[in-house]
């Protein structure tokens, strides 16, 4: 699981790259409701960065997620090249970013079980906007 936590007052080209992010990551695990359908990783993959471009940010310098089993990383791999259907009984993060040289970052990272009725967050922090003063 991975949070952004701003330090002060997050300006608002900070809080558009969170709100990006946020989004990206929201309409991924959205799209894992068609699961049945045969959703492949790389169309998963395709869907955050798609959003995170349209935003006028370069894309994600990653995956967006993998597999998690006995392996931090293992399959699937939900990257632009991955050639795998997300299926029932996986688990996987699901961990857009944006980071800018000589700015900062955004990165929302969650995992996602896919269950027979549908995507199931096993990460249950809040992903509102934090600011530590």
């Amino acid at each position: 699981m991975t949070r952004t936590l701003f330090f002060g007052k997050a300006g608002e080209k900070q809080k558009h790259m969170y709100q990006t992010v946020l989004k990206a990551q929201q309409k991924s695990i959205e799209a894992l409701t068609s699961v049945k359908s045969g959703l492949s990783a790389k169309t998963l993959d395709n869907i955050a960065r798609k959003h995170i471009i349209s935003q006028g940010y370069p894309s994600i310098p990653h995956s967006l997620g993998h597999g998690i089993g006995i392996e931090v990383h293992e399959a699937p791999r939900l990257s632009p090249t991955s050639k795998e259907l997300i299926k029932p009984g996986m688990v996987f993060s699901v961990e857009p970013g944006i980071y800018l040289s000589n700015f900062g970052g955004v990165r929302i990272e969650d995992l996602v079980v896919i269950e027979k009725k549908g995507p199931r967050l096993l990460t249950n922090s809040p992903k509102e906007l934090i600011e530590v003063y």
